[in-house]
């Protein structure tokens, strides 16, 4: 994964959460673009509470773009009627 396309999707308005996956198969999803923040070789994500509809980091992890092997949209909740 490139620098240049990670931060398109963290540019994207409106912004479209996804889930990052990596080369050993751990997955970390990003529900805001203030949660991301993208460096040279690495892109630090904020982790919230499950569920946390505001940007509240509780833990930051730091990802090696060389490891993303994917990334993916997580599609919007059901609506119900």
């Amino acid at each position: 994964m490139s620098r240049a396309e990670l931060r398109s999707l963290l540019r994207r308005r409106p912004f479209r959460p996804f889930c990052i996956t990596m080369s050993n198969d751990e997955k970390f999803e990003v529900w805001h673009p203030e949660m991301a923040i993208v460096a040279t070789s690495i892109v630090a994500v904020g982790l919230g509470r499950p569920g946390d509809t505001e940007p509240n980091a509780e833990k930051v992890i730091w990802l090696d773009l060389d490891q993303i092997v994917d990334i993916q949209p997580i599609a919007p909740a059901a609506q119900t009627s």
